[in-house]
């Protein structure tokens, strides 16, 4: 649709603070199972946070969605919703900032306008400069949940303050967001008539939106260079001119079901990674590809499957010198309701499969959500759920991103409390890991969004 047809509202929602609860072509064939590069006994267990902050809304569903860290690692944005009211029982868009070191909140804010019944945050950006904080989610106007629009939001990154917000009502979800690298224009990515925005990052005002080349945008990423902007959704991948919103590639992404994408560190290639199936056994599988980012031309496919099982890729990382991709997910053991995280590491240039890692416990539930490479390229952290003693725990591991050697892990959650993480991100120095997620009491709805911080 064009943009002309774009009906949007600038809302001007004041900000309101919340009490949070602090503790401080390999293509064609299958890969190969291959046996995990660390054996339980090599585990560092019970590696602990160096902060953990739990943040509590009124009632109800409390997450945290997605993290971003500021440019000079000072600060970390975590955002994603919270049950407000005990009598509208809804939930609000909630964006926090935290001092890197210490957990310490320096500002909080919610999105909460008075015509909406439920508010939801799924991902964060933050602006080259470090000026500047992006989210993006849904609004739900209608009680019926048949009214949901997207919403997009800015912020100042010190204060906390609401610079502009813009509920799009031909975008059903703002699932991605990325913002280009002079940091004048914010990309959207999601469902509905136009599946890709782009937003004057100063205003919020719309700059163009694209009905073409994706039928729902899931994923998003800039070109180093900003000329382009890549967006990935369904079983389809799709590159935009960055100022004009035109199409300039479009085609099948490999994956039946996109998890993410990614775009090398020199501009060269965007890999994708998700969920493919095999009709002869019902099962599913990891596929990844590589596409040349100029003409979309695939450069390989490499897929992996556990024999006789399920599995599926949720997301992907590249290292900072272009030369391995990282994909996570999770896998079904023997039994059919066990499900493992297993990381594999790919050759950038070739798909070549490099190594694989899982967890050796059939018995365990281990769920990979998230990951991302440490920038010198050395490590790579993978977070999710790990087995607790009282059900799923909140896990973050680190493993060599030469040898898949499980460096360590990490687990987190309450008594009477399951959890997971869903996010992950390294500063810049790389010499801390932050993720963001949820613990869950008894099973039941999200209580607190928990923000953990370690040591690389």
């Amino acid at each position: 649709m064009r943009l002309s047809s774009r009906l949007s509202v600038v809302a001007a929602v004041a900000t309101a603070g919340l009490v949070p609860t602090l503790t401080t072509s390999a293509a064609a064939a299958l890969a190969p199972h291959t046996r995990p590069a660390a054996s339980r006994a090599s585990i560092t267990s019970g590696t602990a946070p160096l902060w953990a902050a739990q943040f509590k809304g009124t009632v109800g569903d409390t997450a945290g969605y997605a993290d971003a860290v500021s440019p000079d690692g000072s600060m970390v944005f975590v955002t994603g919703n919270s049950g407000s009211s005990t009598i509208r029982l809804h939930n609000v868009g909630v964006t926090l900032a935290y001092n890197s070191a210490t957990g310490t909140v320096l500002w909080q804010t919610r999105y909460n306008p008075t015509f909406a019944h439920n508010a939801h945050f799924n991902d964060v950006a933050v602006s080259p400069d470090g000026s500047m904080v992006f989210v993006t989610g849904q609004l739900q106007v209608a009680t019926s949940g048949s009214d949901i629009n997207a919403i997009t939001a800015a912020y100042n990154a010190s204060t906390g303050a609401q610079v502009w917000a813009n509920v799009d009502q031909t975008m059903r979800a703002g699932n991605s967001i990325t913002v280009s690298p002079d940091g004048s224009t914010v990309f959207v990515a999601g469902g509905g008539q136009d599946p890709v925005v782009a937003y004057s990052a100063t205003t919020g005002t719309a700059l163009w939106s694209q009905s073409s080349g994706v039928s729902e945008g899931v994923s998003a990423a800039a070109s180093p260079d900003g000329s382009a902007v890549y967006v990935a959704g369904g079983s389809t991948v799709a590159a935009y001119n960055a100022a004009t919103g035109a199409v300039l590639w479009s085609g099948p992404a490999g994956p039946t079901t996109t998890g993410e994408l990614t775009v090398s560190p020199d501009g060269s290639k965007v890999f994708i990674t998700g969920t493919s199936y095999t009709p002869t056994n019902n099962g599913s599988y990891y596929a990844t590809a590589a596409f040349d980012a100029a003409s979309g031309a695939t450069l390989w496919t490499a897929n992996f499957q556990k024999p006789r099982s399920f599995g599926g890729a949720s997301a992907v990382a590249v290292s900072l010198d272009g030369s391995k991709v990282f994909v996570t997910g999770s896998m079904y053991g023997r039994a059919s309701t066990t499900i493992r995280w297993g990381t594999v590491a790919y050759d950038a240039s070739t798909g070549t499969q490099l190594w694989v890692v899982r967890f050796p416990n059939l018995s365990d539930t281990i769920q990979g959500t998230a990951n991302a490479v440490s920038p010198d390229g050395s490590k790579v952290f993978v977070t999710g759920l790990t087995p607790g003693k009282s059900g799923d725990d909140y896990g973050t591991a680190a493993y060599d991103a030469s040898t898949g050697a499980l460096l360590w892990i990490g687990s987190y959650t309450r008594p009477g409390f399951t959890g997971i993480g869903r996010s992950v991100a390294v500063s810049p120095d790389g010499s801390k890991v932050f993720t963001a997620g949820a613990i869950f009491k008894n099973g039941g709805l999200p209580t607190f969004m928990v923000t953990l911080a370690y040591n690389s």
